[in-house]
C-alpha cells in the first residue's frame, strides 16, 4: 500500500492484490478488542462503579456498532475501490484517515490482548501456523497500514 496523490483533500493509494485482500480481511475483523477490557477506575462505591462500567460499555458497544456499518459500508463502496488486473486505488478525505487509524488500532491492540498482552522485551516462541500466529500476522499488517497512514497524513 503506498500513497499515490494528495489534492489537499482526499489520499489516493494503491494496493497489489494480495495487499487488497489483507486489508480487507483485517477490517473484516473489526471490533477486535473486548468490551470489557475498558475499564473505569475503581471508585469507593462499588455500586456506583458497576452502574457506571456497565453505561461504559453500553455506550462503546453502540460506537463500535456504528464503526462497523461504516467499515462495512466502505469495503463495499464501488467508488472507492477501482481495481485493475493486478492493482487497486483506494480513496479516503483525511477524517476518514484518523477513523481507519483507529479502527486498525483497535484491531492490532485486539490481537495483542490475545496473545496475552505480551512485553516487548519477552522472547516467545510461537508456531506461526497456530492461532496466535493469525494474530501477529494481523498485528504487524495492521502496524503497516497504520504507518501508511500516518505517513500520508504528513503528505
Amino acid at each position: 500500500m503506498k500513497l499515490i496523490e494528495f489534492d489537499g483533500k482526499d489520499y489516493l493509494f494503491e494496493f497489489g492484490e494480495r495487499e487488497r485482500q489483507w486489508f480487507f480481511e483485517i477490517l473484516g475483523r473489526y471490533p477486535f478488542i473486548p468490551v470489557s477490557h475498558h475499564q473505569l477506575s475503581k471508585s469507593p462505591d462499588e455500586a456506583e462503579s458497576e452502574a457506571n462500567q456497565k453505561l461504559l460499555e453500553e455506550a462503546m458497544a453502540e460506537q463500535r456498532a456504528e464503526n462497523k456499518k461504516h467499515v462495512q459500508a466502505m469495503l463495499h463502496d464501488p467508488g472507492r475501490f477501482e481495481r485493475s488486473e493486478s492493482i487497486t486505488r483506494f480513496r479516503l478525505n483525511s477524517g476518514e484517515s484518523e477513523w481507519l487509524l483507529q479502527i486498525l488500532n483497535d484491531v492490532r491492540v485486539g490481537c495483542w490482548i490475545q496473545l496475552g498482552q505480551p512485553a516487548e522485551t519477552k522472547k516467545w516462541k510461537v508456531d506461526v501456523s497456530s492461532e496466535a500466529g493469525s494474530f501477529i500476522w494481523a498485528m504487524e499488517l495492521c502496524g503497516y497500514f497504520q504507518a501508511v497512514l500516518l505517513e500520508s497524513l504528513n503528505a
